[in-house]
């Protein structure tokens, strides 16, 4: 009896200490929320706190500052401890219009620009169809899908590979220092302003070629007797322009590349687009001027290079993109002034957008390079500056951010030059040294002393 009440006993007390453990809970449970509460809402802030900071870093990364889109911001330079001073940052504009409203904006423009030269170009067509050839014509569209150009009537598509291709083509520096003036037999086939297209089919491409151009006669006339021959062997429809530099400022490849695939677009949209060096000079007619689905550099082997490509990321030669590529990597940089830099970064602007640089086969995109004095190089430290951020600034800079005055624009038989005007650069793309600082410091120190 008594184990009984023991173990009866002992039910009990297990039960009161159990009942007593389960307000405990509760009373803990609510007595802690307060805690964890606080401790929740410290991690937010902490967590806020430390994406703001994030954000101020890669701000200071990009050079973008968080001030108003309208204002622009100012240049400035910056001391290094390596003794030179360059800051791109502030270089670059909040202001500038996002890449893909730039390029829609910019097509739209084009569009309403080209329509009513369409129409008038349909009407033409349909009515020397009529009267000229006394054929019955049909009624074809106006544009095609893409709105690139009118449908012409009775004329089958060209082939993608003529018939009439010599492959191989010699050419030796010998040979490059006759030539001072165009063939008159290949002038006698292009139409006012270097325009040509195939009369005996409908060629699927129409192509600018744009030439950035400064004091090269020679080279500009050797060029262009080869590439119009060559161009029309292809059945390409293309024009030529040669974008030239006004006034004695170091050159700038990459504006004058912007300014000329802007002033092209204005009189004919292109969907394609070659940029091609004055001093190269193709040797196999089979590397075709056309663009297809990926950006294609068409100059791999040249022969001050031994015929080997240095590089992955090289585009630059002869390059060939289509428009809407090119409106995608927004265009060239413009901060490369001098010689050298602007097309390793459009290789890098490729890889950001998620494109892919292809090339046609060594033997097939083989170039000559007509031997000249090289121009003065930009400077190295801000070259490789500029290189180094690429692919985070091509958003903030290039065709969206271009500036230049166009001169006049002028049709030649055999091209059409665009002369543009654009300006200076800034003071601060001249790297300054330890000595030329230590000078103006010391200069500034006396004026300080002068004045007190």
């Amino acid at each position: 009896m008594s184990l009984f009440v023991r173990l009866r006993s002992s039910q009990v007390t297990l039960q009161r200490r159990q009942r007593n453990l389960l307000k405990c809970l509760k009373f803990s449970r609510w007595s802690l929320l307060p805690s964890l509460s606080i401790m929740f809402l410290s991690i937010a802030i902490a967590s806020v706190g430390f994406i703001i900071i994030f954000e101020v870093k890669i701000t200071q990364k990009t050079g973008i500052e968080n001030k108003d889109v309208t204002k622009q911001v100012s240049f400035s330079t910056t001391t290094t401890p390596r003794g030179d001073f360059f800051k791109i940052g502030a270089l670059l504009s909040k202001s500038t219009p996002n890449v893909e409203l730039f390029a829609q904006v910019t097509l739209n423009q084009i569009y309403s620009m080209n329509i009513k030269k369409d129409i008038l170009n349909y009407y033409n067509v349909l009515n020397d169809c009529k009267v000229k050839r006394n054929l019955e014509c049909n009624n074809y569209t106006l544009v095609d899908k893409s709105l690139e150009r009118i449908n012409w009537p009775y004329l089958k598509p060209c082939s993608p590979y003529p018939s009439n291709l010599v492959g191989p083509m010699f050419v030796h520096q010998s040979q490059l220092y006759k030539i001072n003036q165009m063939d008159p037999e290949i002038l006698s086939k292009i139409k006012p302003g270097g325009w040509w297209e195939p009369s005996n089919c409908l060629s699927k491409h129409s192509v600018a070629i744009i030439i950035p151009y400064k004091d090269r006669w020679h080279h500009l006339t050797t060029l262009l007797n080869f590439l119009h021959p060559l161009l029309q062997r292809q059945e390409i429809r293309y024009k030529l322009y040669v974008v030239e530099q006004f006034g004695n400022e170091t050159f700038n490849k990459g504006i004058l590349m912007n300014a000329g695939f802007l002033e092209a677009l204005k009189e004919e949209i292109y969907h394609c687009f070659i940029f091609h060096d004055v001093d190269l000079i193709p040797e196999n007619d089979h590397n075709m001027y056309t663009c297809p689905e990926m950006p294609r550099h068409l100059s791999p082997a040249v022969n001050e290079l031994n015929y080997k490509l240095p590089y992955a990321q090289l585009v630059g030669g002869a390059f060939a993109i289509k428009t809407d590529h090119f409106f995608r990597v927004n265009g060239y940089s413009n901060f490369y002034w001098g010689w050298g830099g602007e097309d390793d970064d459009m290789g890098l602007r490729i890889e950001q957008t998620n494109m892919t640089i292809i090339r046609p086969l060594p033997n097939i995109g083989r170039y000559t390079m007509i031997k000249h004095v090289k121009r003065k190089p930009s400077d190295v430290e801000i070259r490789h500056r500029l290189l180094s951020t690429s692919k985070r600034r091509y958003r903030y800079e290039g065709l969206n951010s271009v500036n230049y005055k166009l001169i006049k624009k002028t049709q030649y038989p055999w091209f059409t030059t665009i002369l543009i005007d654009i300006g200076k650069p800034h003071p601060s793309f001249k790297l300054k040294k330890k000595h030329e600082l230590k000078e103006e410091k010391n200069n500034n120190n006396n004026k300080n002393n002068k004045n007190k």
